[in-house]
């Protein structure tokens, strides 16, 4: 029956993949640009892609968590609120790069 089985390692086979997670955090706490972590990462694990993940600046409270934003060709952290960092693109990191942001705060 469809949806009765767990959905463990075991169970799901060859459709399993392994994949890793880093949180590099903004610069002015890390000190270093999230471009240059990930970089270092994806040198040393050697990913198929990225997933990078950005926190984005809506203009009204009523956009804060209500839907995401989907990109096939990376994300500009940042930007949002002119604080543009070193982008996390397939032609800067050398793969392709997935980007998912959602907005979490306000920026007037």
């Amino acid at each position: 029956m469809p949806g009765s089985s767990p959905a463990t390692p075991e169970n799901l086979g060859r459709r399993l993949r392994p994949a890793c997670a880093i949180s590099p955090g903004v610069r002015g706490t890390a000190g270093i640009e999230s471009s240059d972590i990930m970089a270092g990462r994806i040198r040393r694990v050697r990913p198929a892609l990225v997933i990078a993940t950005d926190i984005l600046a809506g203009h009204r409270s009523e956009r804060i968590v209500a839907g995401i934003q989907l990109s096939a060709t990376g994300i500009h952290p940042g930007s949002g609120v002119g604080n543009r960092r070193h982008a996390l693109f397939r032609q800067t990191l050398g793969i392709p790069v997935i980007a998912v942001g959602v907005p979490t705060v306000v920026h007037t």
